[in-house]
């Protein structure tokens, strides 16, 4: 009786994948509408973290001092552009603010299957990775940020759709859009030069022929996309060039890393997993491995399906080799989905060609159950850790803090959303440790005492800040991204100034309890005291 029932649902499991293959666009349209409820979700979440702020607050201003801003900002001007015309017909609610980014998100499943679709022409696998793109913890949480993240990844899908018609049919309306996709794409972050890079190292080890006979064609691209990309890099190029690169690795940050081999299988787990069922997010795709290795059909390997499997490799590796260089940090993910994407490509290659139905069904549900509990445990991770409670610190200095203080907070982006909430008498300034100065070089309410994340130790520095805050009997630092340390020249001046210092720790806030002890890993304000 069970083995009965076990056959006819798989059978039923296996007729509804047939259908949804042979119906593909109705399939595709099924999995975007299934993709809504699992980014809605974090639409209710009013914590915004330090770069959402940052673009709100830059995307605030008039254009013109949106653009000087930009000159210390680490994007190319488009999406704030975007955004700034959004604020205007949305206020700041930050729900509301959130939509923006959650209909890219939302339009990039849909988007994901037809350019997937285009280049590979399997349904199944296109199929697979909507779903991978409509489920997982990373591109659901990255489809909500107040960020360009979700818009550079359609532009990406557009951008490589367009890439491979040219080469298989090129023409001038192929050419005047990509040149145009690719434009608008570098408008929203350099770091789809990296992406672009991919693309024509892979067509001269494959397409070389097709390159030379078309040539023509591919120099109008890139003398289209530096003309149109000039004047971007012309009025905002003062230091994200310079700050894309990275330091570069010493001997000893090498020594201290995982290995390349542990930084690629981690970022394949983040993939599909996040950072929350690292064990099952290994388990599961091992055995996607193992068995997609058993069991797939002889005739994958064509010549095709080998160029396009090598594609979309490179699109995986190449830009993770970079992030591992430049820091050994898998946060910057976000500005590289389109590797994301060819992870999860490379997979529902994989699965798609298992011979044998039975075990196909079983790993899809396996790997969905894997999916989806990662994205549910991230709601809860991100409930907790992302947000920032900047309404909690507001509330609790506004009805502590009095005429005769001083509030100083950390970055100029946290003083504009602290004012969102604050009701307080006690004047607000910035206390900046990452360089923001003033727009006509003047300080406006700003301590600049460090520039590029070096400390510049001088007394004009510690005059100014004396200057500043002397007056006050108490200075409230809050410090709401615990980067400062205490044994900065801020932090000695004002205890030597100010020999009284009570804290405030971040749980205190939390559970609006009285001041607590002194936790200098996870202090939020601190309160310095003649």
């Amino acid at each position: 009786m069970l083995k009965r029932r076990l056959a006819k649902s798989i059978s039923l499991v296996r007729g509804l994948y047939l259908y949804l293959r042979k119906h593909f666009y109705v399939s595709l349209l099924i999995i975007t509408a299934i993709s809504i409820p699992f980014r809605g979700v974090l639409l209710q979440g009013d914590g915004l973290w330090f770069d959402e702020i940052n673009g709100i607050r830059i995307s605030s201003y008039d254009i013109l001092t949106l653009m000087q801003w930009l000159k210390f900002e680490f994007s190319p001007p488009l999406f704030y552009l975007l955004l700034h015309f959004w604020i205007k017909i949305v206020g700041f609610a930050p729900l509301l603010l959130r939509v923006f980014p959650f209909m890219w998100g939302v339009i990039g499943v849909y988007v994901t299957g037809v350019v997937v679709m285009d280049i590979y022409k399997r349904k199944g696998v296109a199929l697979l990775t909507a779903v991978m793109v409509a489920l997982s913890p990373l591109m659901v949480r990255y489809s909500v940020e107040v960020r360009m993240y979700s818009l550079l990844y359609v532009m990406f899908l557009v951008q490589v759709m367009l890439f491979f018609r040219i080469l298989r049919s090129p023409s001038r309306k192929y050419i005047v859009l990509l040149s145009f996709v690719t434009v608008i794409a570098l408008g929203l972050h350099h770091s789809i030069l990296f992406l672009f890079m991919v693309e024509v190292i892979w067509a001269l080890l494959f397409y070389r022929r097709e390159l030379l006979e078309h040539l023509s064609y591919w120099l109008l691209v890139v003398v289209g996309v530096t003309v149109l990309y000039l004047p971007v890099l012309i009025l905002t190029t003062r230091y994200q060039l310079f700050r894309i690169g990275g330091s570069g690795l010493d001997y000893t940050e090498f020594v201290e890393r995982n290995s390349v081999v542990e930084f690629y299988f981690s970022l394949v787990k983040t993939s599909f997993f996040g950072d929350t069922n690292p064990i099952l997010g290994s388990i599961t795709i091992i055995l996607v491995v193992v068995l997609g290795l058993m069991v797939t059909k002889k005739k994958w390997f064509v010549r095709e399906s080998y160029k396009t499997l090598l594609f979309f490799i490179f699109l995986s590796i190449i830009p993770t080799m970079f992030l591992y260089v430049r820091s050994g940090n898998l946060g910057i993910i976000r500005y590289f989905l389109p590797s994301v994407l060819s992870v999860y490509v490379i997979f529902a290659m994989l699965i798609e060609n298992i011979n044998h139905h039975f075990i196909k069904v079983i790993v899809i549900f396996c790997f969905l159950i894997s999916i989806i509990g990662g994205t549910f445990a991230y709601y809860s991770f991100r409930s907790t850790v992302i947000s920032r409670h900047v309404d909690k610190v507001a509330l609790f200095v506004s009805s502590k803090a009095n005429r005769d203080d001083v509030v100083l907070l950390s970055t100029p982006s946290f003083k504009f959303i602290f004012e969102w909430y604050y009701t307080g008498e006690a004047k607000v300034m910035v206390l900046d440790p990452g360089a923001w100065i003033g727009i006509n070089g003047e300080v406006d309410d700003q301590l600049v005492l460090s520039r590029g994340g070096q400390q510049i130790v001088t007394e004009d520095n510690v005059y100014l800040l004396s200057g500043l805050v002397s007056p006050y009997k108490r200075v409230w630092f809050i410090d709401f991204d615990r980067a400062a340390d205490p044994y900065n020249i801020q932090f000695n001046f004002l205890l030597g100034e100010y020999p009284t210092v009570k804290y405030v720790a971040w749980d205190d806030i939390q559970n609006n309890t009285l001041p607590g002890e002194e936790i200098p890993s996870f202090s939020a304000v601190k309160v310095f005291e003649k």
